[in-house]
């Protein structure tokens, strides 16, 4: 999806329970993103909003199977995670265990948590948790804008 259907499933309040934000245009993904956090209450913003850094898969289900507070819904927001770079040949193996678990969520999300993958530049689109969250169609690409969008 574009981040011009990503805006109009904001302001609809009709989110999905995954998102992935990739692409090169990260003033525009950034902005997607606070419009996003600005969904939810200001005063129990503090309650159900998350920003994780690369977390392990154990902190990263924890944190999306909390429950909301006073609010409709809760949003945890990923970024750099590993569970995105490119894989590297010895990798598979190693890593495999921990993004199983993340798999396993995205198949039978918290409705009630909103989980954004916040990714600077491309992501690999070979990665597992890639191609689940595109086949919910939760993947926001942030390409280079046309000119005509830049207006």
């Amino acid at each position: 999806m574009d981040f011009q259907a990503f805006d109009r499933e904001i302001a609809a309040r009709e989110l999905r329970p995954a998102y992935l934000l990739c692409g090169t245009e990260e003033y525009a993904k950034k902005s997607m993103l606070e419009k996003l956090v600005g969904t939810l209450e200001p005063a129990f913003r503090d309650f159900n909003y998350s920003v994780l850094e690369d977390p392990e898969a154990s902190a990263l289900l924890a944190s999306c199977e909390q429950l909301p507070l006073m609010e409709e819904r809760r949003i945890v927001v990923v970024k750099d995670s590993r569970f995105l770079q490119e894989q590297r040949a010895g990798e598979a193996k190693a890593s495999a265990a921990p993004e199983d678990g993340v798999l396993a969520y995205l198949k039978q999300p918290n409705l009630q948590t909103v989980l954004v993958f916040y990714k600077r530049g491309e992501c690999d689109k070979r990665r597992k948790i890639y191609k689940a969250i595109d086949k919910a169609g939760g993947v926001v690409n942030f390409g280079p804008l046309e000119p005509r969008a830049l207006i």
